[in-house]
Formats: C-alpha cells, structure tokens, sequence
C-alpha cells in the first residue's frame, strides 16, 4: 500500500483469504468519505471505518473540541451557539479558521494526507475531495424515509419541545396546518432529512424536478449508495468494493433505540409521511433500485452472496460473544464510562476491557469514536513533530 501518513512506516494489509470478497490482487482502498446521515445505522458504519482507521494508523477528519456539536462538522462561528448546526455545505475553510486547535490540519491538507471523512454535515463533495484528494472512495447510506423520520423524531426530544406535540399528532397536523412542513427543528432536522443530508436546501426540499436533479448529481458523486434495510448485504457490498476482507465490516448495532422508545406507525400515518417526502422516497426508491442491481451483478441469488452472508454473521455472533458482557443504558452506566450513550432511549453494552477492538465495536454514540480518534492522532501527531525536531 501507498505511506498512510508521516509517522508510520509503509504497512501490508493481509487479506484472510477465507473472509475476503475479492481477488487477492486487489489493494484495499485506505482513502474513504462517508457521509453520515441521520437515523439510518451510519453510527454502525462510522463506527466500521474508525475502526479499520485505528488499527491502521490512518488520518482521520476530525472537529475541534470546542466550535462543533458532537460529531457534526460545523461553521466554527456557530461555537457559542447552543445547539445550532450548520445551515450551510460543508466548507474545509472551517478547518482553516481552526487550524490552531486542530495542529496537523495546514500540513495534511497541504499534502493530501488525510484519509477518512466520516461525520455529519451538510455535503459538499468538492470541500471533501479537497482535504482527501482524488483518489476516495465516495459511501453513505439511505434508509425508507417513513421509517428514518419516526425514528428522528424519537430520538431527539427537541422536536416535542419546538413542535409542542407528539409525533404522531405532528402526522396528523401535516394535512391541516399550511407551513408545517417546513418547519426545521433547530434550523436543521425535518421532512426529507437525507436529501438536506446530501446537500439540497431547505427551500428546494419540496420541488421535484430540483429533487430529480440532485439525485442525479448524488448518483454522479458516490461510489456506493448503502441500504439500511440491507444492512448485512450492505456490509458484504461494502468489503468487496474496498477490498476488504469481511473480518473488517464486522459490527455491532450502535445507537439503536429500545423498542419502548419505538412509535409503531398505522398505514395511514405511513402514507402520509411518505406523501410528505416525495424527495426522500425518491432518493430511496432510486438507490434502492441501483443497490439491487449491485447484488445481483454480485451474485444476490447465487451461494456467494449466502455464504458472504453466513461468514459475517459468524464473525459478528464472534465477536459479540468474545466483547459483550451485558447490554445497558445510559442510568445504568457510570458517567466516565466510554460506552455510556447521550440518549437514555437507546441501547448501550458493558464490554469486555481485554480485547482493544471491542473498545470501537461497542461505543454506542458516535462523538466517542470522534474522540478516541482525536486522541490518537494528536498523540501519533505531536511524536512526528518531536520526532521532526519541531516544538
């Protein structure tokens, strides 16, 4: 493989031949932007690629401790903003204007050192090959937009609080209330949220013939378009086109809510959140469609795909019995604890400490991953430059 960074020496990637999807001749792909959509497992596959990055001394695209919410990319003018996300593209001039707390940033940037884009914002993918460079591999994922919106709703207890009503009265009021609509809780979460993810402003959420024509320019931009409802079949897509073997997208369920949590919709309440995400069905249903493609050129009705699949779910069942000891929550989790998560409403795993990997599988929110990254990379960082000679 090429130098992955300035403080590792040049690394071989040995594929399990008997976990790998592709020829042994391939090189798996080290330069990777992931853009992580809302409520659709991207914290499971965020969580993949902050793996695969550790143990391979990648460099990561990362926040600054302080100018960013969790693990969302932001305008570093929104810093003493309670609760404000970015309304705008991506922009890599954020990193600049933050160059002095995110020390390695002028120097990878410069040389195309950075190698994994996996956080929120809004997409831009003209910032992001500007920090990666021309050579990424360019992933997200989708999920059916009725079922991404209960889930959305759910799980950020802001939408009860500016909305002032549950979500299934919200689905009721959809109908009868003219602008709502529209309505944006913080500026940012609402209807057709995967479009907004990918880019389409607010204002042209809801005019089909500008919703056509960004999926066109989406389908132009990614690589490989991921499906929620696919999750395991997505991961064995994903192995194949990065040269991976299977061992690498291994994976538990992370920030999944418990069902407790979970509004079980009526076909009515389905329709009408579908009738009121036209764009996000759309986008679904056309990626959903290129995704099929996808496995049946891979062999979806063949014994490959069966026995990708039985081989994953035996590493993941492995796994899960080597690392978790109990699942948990966050009131039951000390508030030191690395795996406790910021939403009481969603799962979370007690794990066993012996083994490193089980560290990334488990973190249930994603801004834990962000952070050990950052650690990581500011310790490899700061051992180049003395290593350097530089203060």
């Amino acid at each position: 493989m090429t130098q992955i960074n300035y403080w590792s020496t040049n690394m071989n990637i040995t594929i399990n031949s008997s976990t790998s999807t592709k020829s042994s001749q391939c090189q798996p792909i080290d330069k990777i932007a992931f853009l992580k959509t809302h409520k659709t497992a991207s914290s499971t596959v965020q969580s993949i690629f902050f793996r695969y990055g550790l143990e391979n001394q990648l460099n990561f695209v990362l926040p600054t401790n302080s100018g960013f919410i969790g693990n969302h990319l932001s305008d570093p003018k929104l810093a003493n903003v309670s609760d404000i996300l970015t309304q705008e593209p991506f922009k890599s001039e954020w990193l600049d204007e933050q160059s002095e707390q995110i020390p390695w940033h002028k120097s990878f940037q410069k040389d195309k050192k950075y190698d994994i884009f996996n956080l929120h914002t809004i997409w831009n993918k003209t910032a992001v090959r500007n920090l990666l460079g021309n050579n990424a591999m360019y992933v997200t994922i989708l999920r059916h937009p009725a079922d991404q919106f209960e889930s959305m709703f759910n799980y950020f207890p802001k939408f009860e609080k500016e909305l002032k009503m549950d979500l299934q009265t919200y689905i009721k009021s959809l109908n009868a209330t003219g602008n709502l609509h529209e309505r944006r809780v913080e500026g940012y979460f609402g209807l057709n949220q995967q479009l907004y993810d990918l880019g389409l402003p607010k204002q042209d959420l809801f005019n089909m013939e500008l919703v056509k024509a960004k999926i066109k320019e989406i389908e132009n931009e990614f690589d490989l378009v991921l499906i929620t409802e696919k999750f395991d079949e997505s991961m064995v897509l994903l192995a194949n086109e990065l040269c991976w073997p299977l061992e690498y997208v291994k994976s538990f369920k992370l920030n999944a809510r418990k069902s407790s949590t979970k509004t079980k919709l009526s076909e009515q309440e389905q329709i009408i959140l579908e009738n009121w995400q036209q764009g996000d069905l759309l986008l679904y249903d056309h990626f959903k469609t290129i995704f099929e493609k996808k496995l049946k050129k891979y062999g979806g009705d063949s014994d490959r795909m069966s026995k990708d699949l039985k081989t994953l779910k035996d590493l993941n069942q492995e796994a899960k019995e080597r690392c978790i000891e109990s699942e948990s929550d966050k009131s039951h989790m000390q508030e030191e604890s690395l795996n406790r998560p910021w939403s009481p409403d969603v799962i979370a795993y007690k794990v066993n400490k012996n083994f490193e990997d089980c560290k990334i599988l488990s973190k249930t929110d994603s801004d834990m991953g962000v952070n050990l990254a950052r650690e990581k990379q500011t310790i490899s960082w700061n051992r180049y430059r003395k290593f350097m000679g530089q203060s």
